[in-house]
């Protein structure tokens, strides 16, 4: 298995630069700003399970499951893995578009909003993975749910992984719009709204 930040940049480096040079070949500012905020979710979408997969199947999770460690202390070098491929991805990312778009119009601060949101929000996915992936009793609601949302494609088990990667996604995009909103405001020289204060 590749580390962490090996596994998050080849999967991730092709989207960063196909995002970059749709980005560099728009000129109107606003639409590049809405690029890279679409954008920016499917960048981060590619390579989750590359950074997250620590969370659930550490590469010698085998070997220590008999040790006596606590799973604070698992879900900590986890963390350290995931923050460290995310970090790495980010700055990759943030820089492809300072570069393509230039740092004056803030459309690398738009694309560092997000980085910093999935930062907060991204463990979120191998959690609901861990809760909703459990085996339950075939006659029981969750089951039932469970083999509806998966339409027979996957075990009930692993229907969640279906959905909680892009839900996870949806909602970092939705922490970070209001800072890349307030930032573009920012740029622009105009008076940022109470709300988004």
């Amino acid at each position: 298995m590749l580390p962490p930040v090996t596994a998050t940049l080849g999967m991730g480096a092709f989207a960063i630069a196909l995002a970059a040079v749709l980005v560099a070949r728009v000129d109107a500012l606003a639409l590049r700003r809405s690029l890279v905020f679409v954008l920016g979710p499917l960048v981060l979408l590619i390579s989750l399970h590359a950074r997250t997969v620590g969370y659930l199947h550490a590469p010698c999770l085998d070997q220590t499951w008999s040790l006596p460690l606590r799973p604070a202390d698992r879900f900590a070098a986890a963390r350290r893995n995931h923050l460290l491929a995310l970090t790495v991805l980010g700055l990759a990312w943030v820089g492809a578009v300072g570069l393509v778009s230039g740092l004056a119009d803030g459309v690398a601060l738009d694309a560092a909003a997000l980085i910093v949101a999935a930062i907060a929000v991204e463990p979120i996915a191998p959690a609901l993975a861990a809760w909703f992936g459990r085996r339950v009793p075939t006659d029981s609601y969750a089951a039932t749910l469970q083999r509806s949302l998966g339409g027979g494609w996957t075990l009930p088990e692993a229907v969640v992984h279906l959905y909680a990667p892009a839900a996870v996604l949806a909602v970092a995009a939705a922490v970070a719009m209001p800072w890349q909103i307030a930032l573009d405001l920012t740029v622009d020289g105009a008076a940022i709204p109470a709300g988004l204060r």
